[in-house]
């Protein structure tokens, strides 16, 4: 996103699980993972309405490799909506692994969407859950308060939206946790 996009009161920016498990020294740390929280700062200071979301995993959560004995991390298991990676612990609700960042300075964020909380299923999007059919609710804070058109599948939303703004704008990300990477 340039400098000089348009923003309005009806964008939204979704920040996605700044946590400290995710940062350098945390239990499923990104490389460098927190050279983007001053990043992300500055960008929600531009937007009126941002969405957080944060994994808040229940302890002995299914994506744990922990859960499954003789297991390690990084293995696959079959799970009723799919495969499912083995993680080690993290962001176990409550923990300090489970916080958001101590420099993620956001405090106009409308929503804190906690994900993962779901013992038998794993998330990785701020709309559904990993079985694709279970939703996590940001549908209905866009419904709620934004006014949104929320379609039955996250690929139909894309469509929509694109029609709607005449194309998604997404900043690219890549994490060595997620599977495969999403494309828009």
């Amino acid at each position: 996103m340039s400098e000089g996009a348009i923003i309005d009161g009806n964008d939204v920016l979704i920040v996605v699980d700044v946590q400290n498990d995710f940062c350098p020294g945390g239990a499923l740390a990104v490389p460098r993972g927190d050279e983007i929280v001053p990043i992300v700062n500055r960008l929600a200071a531009r937007f009126h309405n941002v969405v957080l979301t944060q994994d808040w995993h229940p302890p002995g959560h299914f994506s744990f490799a922990s859960t499954h004995p003789g297991r390690n991390a990084f293995e696959t298991v079959a799970a009723p909506y799919g495969p499912q990676v083995l993680w080690p612990n993290h962001c176990v609700q409550g923990t300090p692994g489970a916080a958001f960042h101590s420099a993620l300075d956001i405090p106009h964020a409308a929503l804190v969407l906690r994900k993962g909380m779901e013992r038998a299923i794993d998330s990785y999007s701020a709309f559904y859950e990993n079985d694709r059919t279970t939703p996590t609710g940001l549908s209905g804070y866009f419904a709620a308060f934004h006014g949104c058109f929320w379609p039955a599948s996250p690929s139909t939303f894309v469509s929509a939206t694109r029609r709607r703004t005449h194309g998604v704008k997404a900043l690219p990300f890549s994490s060595s946790r997620t599977p495969a990477a999403a494309s828009t």
